[in-house]
């Protein structure tokens, strides 16, 4: 996701955009990246393209500025939050 490049990360906060807007792009759940404030990466959490996708994304945002994490992250939708992904 491409905003203004600054606070994309944030936008794992927004229930709404993952609930209803984003719903129909991963039927099997979400699988996301935030290894910057300027990179938010999302994927379906079954499709191994997007799991390989998102971990070019965490090696992309190694060096970049205002790190925040290398870890992947689940959704549960019906906790309405995300929690760390391990495969």
């Amino acid at each position: 996701m491409i905003l203004d490049g600054n606070f994309e990360a944030s936008l794992i906060l927004v229930d709404r955009l993952w609930e209803t807007l984003l719903a129909k792009l991963a039927p099997n759940g979400f699988l996301a990246a935030i290894p910057s404030r300027d990179i938010m990466a999302f994927s379906d959490v079954q499709s191994v393209a997007g799991r390989a996708s998102l971990r070019q994304a965490v090696i992309e945002g190694e060096s970049r500025s205002h790190p925040i994490t290398p870890n992947l992250y689940r959704r549960d939708a019906a906790a309405r939050r995300w929690s760390r992904y391990a495969d």
